[in-house]
């Protein structure tokens, strides 16, 4: 009898024999390891209760799609730039989060900050820096890794925390140190006032971009 590992393994070849079919089986196993990659309870030979096996698929289909969708088969800089225009997107809408008062070089400033952001996330974080490494061992292919490597910060960035997305906690701290144009006084530097409502917000935003 198939383990659980072993029937994801089953169903998500099928699926990209089916949507990937100019990939090699050895690529399609490797975006596989990839999606299933830190999920130890998917080891256990034990049945695993049926809505825990329904809520992580849901989350395998939200990271395949975001690979399928956004980075597959797109050139690796223009992606990279999109990737940094939807967090800014998500910044804005979170921005009473991150108490900014917009002006009309918001969006400009807003694209370095998060740009500069990102690439210190990419050089120090642990977590990030351990897929990569994941990453580049498993894919011989150059486009493939890119489209891997993306998809996993992007993840990574918008995965919730207290019901808002990651990064914006770390977005916090870096505008509280260098607010966007501090001769407008763009950034409120008052304390941040955690007990505002931000769970209508999250109603309205099925996924963050």
């Amino acid at each position: 009898m198939e383990n659980s590992k072993e029937k994801l393994q089953s169903f998500w070849l099928k699926q990209l024999q089916q949507d990937l079919p100019q990939y090699t089986l050895a690529d399609q196993r490797s975006i596989i390891n990839w999606l299933l990659e830190n999920n130890h309870f998917l080891d256990i030979y034990q049945p695993v209760r049926v809505d825990k096996i329904m809520d992580y698929q849901t989350r395998l289909d939200y990271r395949y799609s975001l690979l399928k969708e956004r980075y597959l088969g797109f050139n690796y800089i223009d992606s990279y730039d999109s990737l940094i225009n939807r967090l800014q997107i998500v910044a804005i809408k979170f921005s009473s989060f991150l108490s900014i008062q917009y002006c009309h070089k918001f969006h400009k400033s807003m694209f370095r900050v998060v740009k500069k952001l990102l690439e210190e996330m990419i050089t120090y974080d642990i977590y990030l820096n351990k897929r990569f490494k994941t990453i580049t061992l498993e894919n011989s292919e150059q486009h493939l890794r890119e489209a891997l490597t993306l998809t996993t910060i992007e993840e990574y960035c918008l995965h919730s925390v207290n019901n808002k997305p990651f990064f914006l906690y770390s977005l916090r701290q870096r505008l509280l140190q260098e607010p966007l144009t501090s001769s407008e006084h763009l950034i409120n530097l008052r304390r941040l006032n955690e007990t505002n409502n931000f769970s209508n917000l999250m109603e309205k935003i099925t996924i963050f971009c």
